[in-house]
């Protein structure tokens, strides 16, 4: 099966190559065979014809399809052919280029977005839009005004008599007989207005029709005087999974005016395709193509005498994540699934696995969420969005991480001697001005390995002024709070405490830290200690042929060790498990999924002025495989309602274990 799509994609490939050259050789041997456009080198002109390169893809771990290209090609009227025309012959060769269309099945593939007048030749109104001057219609419409000599406070009328005098739409033949009917001039009014609102003119041809299909392709180049028309290949972005990954995978675009000096000197052209965010921007190098040139030689009539290869286009890499897109999936429906459960004013989210031995990203998502397929026509209605959907919260946003630090106090704790493994503290209602989660314990005397699965306050907090900031904060740091984690895709650093040391031991005072940090900094505890980069990038390869040119083997790196005695580290791991086992709402959804081992560790942070944030570490272990998972929830008030989107998530990774041993 692999094989097979790689085939199609090389064949793919060679195709749109060759489209292009079929259709410039085609109109050569048409002229050629009828012994037209010899007349020697007198008005002989060469120019450049770019072949678009194609854009790598991007895959998930295991190769499933996540962003590919489909392929369609433009009917371009170039400027170069057309200016040559005389008006007639201009209008004529507009009016059998409108009809292919029309033959082809193919009219809505044209379009014009900025006509100024309502109702059909020769009765004409200027439109509401075009009368004011601060829309987008009435703007374009002063624009051509202005560029064609004429003031920009001209009546329709007097808009429509330049039109039709310009271009001598009421032109007769030598009989007296007009040469065009109502409804031609109609179109062609259109048509013409249209070409000059969108530019059209030495710098920029005109678009006439999209996805026009290789029917039309062979229709037109059957056509007689047709020389000022060229079909451009263009590659849009297909999403498999539409609004999946979306904030991870990230949007395409033109290059803009700020941007366009950077590209100018990596040899982009101006009317380029680039990454804008996520791995389309991270991997752009990877991604970016290499477009080919063909050299067209014309004679005066705009006929094609000669097409000569340049270069020869050069298809991008494809790119295959870490992501499992199943776990993606399910990462997506459990987030959701919480932040309904929770309620108002809960409205947001996000959830970061990670395989904790490699530091491999496996599943990312933030919620809310969109839909890169819709994206450019969604995008005003989801920047004022007031939960901020275009937001990559697993990222770009910074906590307090609450009571998820415990486990990393606990292990500084003892390292530090402030506690040993037995040492029973106190777990009052309140200590020096901070609540107790654990009211009902209040007076018991609890040690860390109970401390942690009744996330007692007063426990940490004496643990965390006994540690002082300075000794707390190395280890934490060492586990990768308020560090850069080396994710690929760009990220909010953050910072650990600076002051209230008994604050910071519960997850509290000034610390500001991301989930993917949490999540990284529980997967350093999980293995033991070595904190890799994390990453999103597994592997790229040769377009179509599956050739591995890198592999994320020479890219993982040690970015600390969080040296801890292995009796502390099982000790706080003994109270992650105890923590699912007392806690009801966790063990409901998590203790019966058949797995070998379930630990985890809730937390609930203050925000001022709001409800406290919701917050889950947990992590599995099955057949020799681990797991870790970091889930936050804005304003839910429960860190533990967050057991229903770690639930999803580790029902889907044994499926996906199990189907791996099956095969």
């Amino acid at each position: 099966m692999g094989r097979s799509r790689r085939l199609i994609r090389i064949l793919t490939l060679t195709l749109i190559f060759s489209i292009v050259c079929v259709v410039y050789l085609g109109k050569l041997f048409s002229v050629q065979l009828a012994g037209k456009g010899l007349y020697g080198d007198s008005g002989i002109t060469s120019r450049t014809v770019k072949v678009q390169a194609v854009r790598g893809e991007i895959y998930d771990r295991n190769g499933k399809p996540l962003v590919t290209n489909s392929y369609f090609y433009d009917l371009t009227i170039t400027y170069t052919g057309f200016r040559r025309l005389s008006v007639f012959k201009a209008n004529d060769t507009l009016l059998l280029l409108l009809g292919a269309l029309d033959a082809c099945g193919k009219t809505g593939a044209h379009s014009e977005s900025y006509f100024p007048f309502e109702g059909e030749y020769p009765y004409y109104t200027l439109t509401e839009e075009a009368k004011n001057a601060d829309s987008v219609i009435g703007y374009r419409l002063r624009r051509v005004l202005n560029e064609n000599g004429l003031q920009d406070d001209l009546s329709g009328e007097e808009i429509q008599k330049y039109y039709v005098d310009t271009y001598q739409f009421l032109a007769r033949d030598k009989a007296g007989k007009r040469l065009f009917r109502d409804d031609e001039i109609d179109r062609l009014f259109r048509l013409r207005y249209d070409m000059d609102a969108m530019r059209f003119g030495a710098y920029s041809d005109y678009t006439l029709a999209t996805n026009v299909g290789l029917d039309l392709i062979t229709y037109v180049r059957e056509m007689k005087e047709t020389g000022c028309v060229s079909f451009t290949v263009t590659a849009e972005r297909n999403y498999h999974y539409p609004g999946i990954a979306s904030h991870i995978l990230g949007t395409v675009g033109k290059i803009w005016s700020e941007e366009w000096e950077y590209y100018n000197e990596r040899g982009y052209p101006m009317n380029a395709v680039v990454g804008k965010t996520g791995c389309e921007f991270a991997f752009e190098d990877d991604l970016r193509g290499t477009d080919g040139k063909l050299k067209i030689t014309e004679n005066a009539l705009g006929e094609i005498l000669s097409v000569e290869v340049i270069e020869a286009p050069v298809a991008g890499k494809s790119v295959y994540l870490t992501l499992d897109i199943d776990l993606q999936l399910a990462a997506e429906a459990g987030l959701a699934e919480t932040v309904e459960y929770a309620g108002d004013p809960c409205d947001a989210g996000a959830a970061v696995v990670m395989d904790p031995e490699t530091f491999e990203i496996l599943a990312i998502a933030s919620y809310p969420t969109y839909d890169l397929s819709t994206y450019h026509l969604d995008y005003n209605d989801l920047a004022a969005n007031p939960a901020s959907p275009l937001l990559n919260r697993s990222l770009q946003v910074v906590y307090a991480p609450g009571s998820t630090v415990k486990p990393g106090v606990a292990i500084a704790g003892m390292e530090e001697e402030v506690i040993t493994p037995t040492t029973r503290l106190i777990c009052t209602g309140s200590y020096e001005g901070l609540g107790c989660s654990t009211y009902p314990h209040a007076t018991s005397s609890l040690n860390v390995v109970e401390a942690i699965a009744d996330s007692c306050n007063s426990f940490f907090a004496q643990v965390g002024k006994g540690l002082g900031l300075e000794a707390m904060n190395f280890y934490l740091s060492r586990f990768g709070l308020g560090q850069k984690t080396g994710i690929e895709l760009g990220e909010k650093t953050g910072n650990l405490a600076s002051k209230l040391p008994n604050h910071a031991a519960i997850g509290q005072s000034d610390t500001q830290v991301t989930l993917l940090q949490i999540c990284s900094y529980f997967s350093t505890l999980y293995n033991g200690g070595t904190r890799l980069n994390a990453h999103i990038r597994d592997r790229v390869c040769e377009f179509g042929s599956g050739e591995i040119l890198w592999s994320d083997a020479e890219n993982e790196t040690v970015l600390s060790r969080a040296e801890m005695t292995e009796t502390y580290r099982q000790t706080v791991l003994s109270g992650m498990r105890k923590m699912i086992e007392e806690t009801a709402f966790a063990k409901s959804r998590l203790a019966n999924l058949g797995l070998d081992d379930v630990l985890g560790k809730t937390g609930t942070a203050e925000v001022a002025g709001q409800k406290e944030n919701g917050f889950f570490i947990c992590g599995a272990s099955n057949q020799g495989q681990k797991i870790a998972i970091a889930v936050v929830t804005e304003q839910s008030g429960h860190g533990f309602y967050n057991a229903i989107a770690a639930e999803k998530i580790l029902s889907a990774w044994k499926t996906v274990a199990e189907k791996e041993t099956v095969a």
